[in-house]
């Protein structure tokens, strides 16, 4: 086992064809969330320079890798650039004519950068991810020890399981199971968490945290709900980096348990009124809506705060989030107990 391990990471650290890394930039569509750095080919010495090159002039935070291998050190730098950046990594190529990533090819020294972003998946769902043994290679024993605990050590570092490296499986293709299981790839949960309840002045407010990390043009990292003596039902977008903008339209949309066709909400309720200001740090949205024109709480099955902005004052504002039952319970005392 033990010599085959280090057989597989002198093969692993060989850097492969000489040819350069192709890196680039393209959006899919004028906005800012299609926007992808495209690694393809072979991944040299060179790649994690020109990768830098790339992202300063370049929008987005997801990364498009196609690629056989090429240089191990290399591969890693590009991986500890890319968690540094907080981009998410998809295995996929750029087609022509397509206007969303195609299902591509990462294998060997590829998987090593692919580990870098914060989420991991393939293009639709799709594609290849090739990691497995080979045949054993002249080298010292020595070097090929401290390879083998570079390689574990990276690989524990990007939140992956080292087991990938003792992989036996003569078809190097990783099965989707073996992906999720070696944690390759990795969905992290998105959108906003489970109310939290908190005392605020004489009454109660409950508060949504924001699971994911929030973009330039998708700003909201909290979203707190309250009532006043006025009977009147409030929520606060908390956005970060100041932002703010007293030029929008605010709204709450309604899911309930009735049945519905496609993703329309059952209830779309415009706020009464809504304030915008901003603090050293943060933005903050409060929206008004009548009480008279919700649903009951326990009727709920999800919600979505919207302030809508252009995207030239930093995009629209919007918070949603799937109810529990303790979530719905939540809600409802809020309303007895106003702030």
């Amino acid at each position: 086992m033990h010599l085959r391990f280090f057989a597989v990471l002198g093969l692993l650290w060989s850097t492969g064809p000489a040819s350069g890394t192709d890196i680039s930039s393209t959006c899919f569509a004028n906005a800012w969330e299609s926007c992808h750095i495209v690694i393809d080919g072979t991944i040299s010495a060179d790649a994690p320079a020109l990768f830098k090159a790339v992202v300063a002039q370049s929008d987005g935070n997801k990364v498009l890798i196609n690629s056989n291998g090429g240089d191990v050190k290399a591969a890693m730098a590009l991986g500890r650039i890319i968690r540094a950046l907080g981009y998410q990594t998809i295995v996929g190529r750029v087609q022509a004519g397509r206007y969303e990533a195609q299902p591509g090819v990462c294998a060997y020294a590829c998987v090593y950068a692919f580990l870098g972003g914060s989420a991991r998946y393939l293009a639709e769902g799709q594609g290849q991810i090739n990691f497995a043994w080979a045949d054993p290679v002249q080298g010292q024993g020595g070097q090929v020890i401290a390879n083998a605990v570079t390689a574990t050590t990276y690989v524990l570092e990007m939140g992956a399981d080292p087991g990938l490296l003792l992989r036996e499986n003569e078809a190097p293709v990783l099965t989707g199971q073996e992906m999720v299981g070696y944690r390759v790839t990795y969905h992290p949960e998105v959108g906003f968490g489970p109310f939290v309840m908190e005392p605020y002045r004489d009454g109660i407010i409950v508060v949504s945290e924001r699971l994911d990390e929030p973009s330039p043009y998708d700003r909201v990292s909290h979203l707190t709900a309250y009532c006043r003596s006025s009977g009147d039902v409030y929520f606060l977008l908390t956005s970060i980096g100041g932002f703010a903008s007293e030029d929008g339209d605010g709204e709450l949309l309604i899911w309930t348990k009735t049945p519905h066709e496609g993703r329309d909400a059952d209830a779309r309720i415009k706020s009464n009124h809504y304030s915008a200001w901003a603090g050293a740090e943060n933005g903050f949205t409060e929206l008004r809506f009548d009480r008279e024109l919700l649903p009951d709480f326990a009727d709920i099955t999800a919600l979505e705060v919207r302030f809508d902005t252009a995207r030239v004052s930093g995009g629209p504002q919007s918070a949603r989030i799937e109810l529990r039952a303790m979530d719905q319970r939540m809600l409802s005392a809020t309303l007895l107990s106003c702030i």
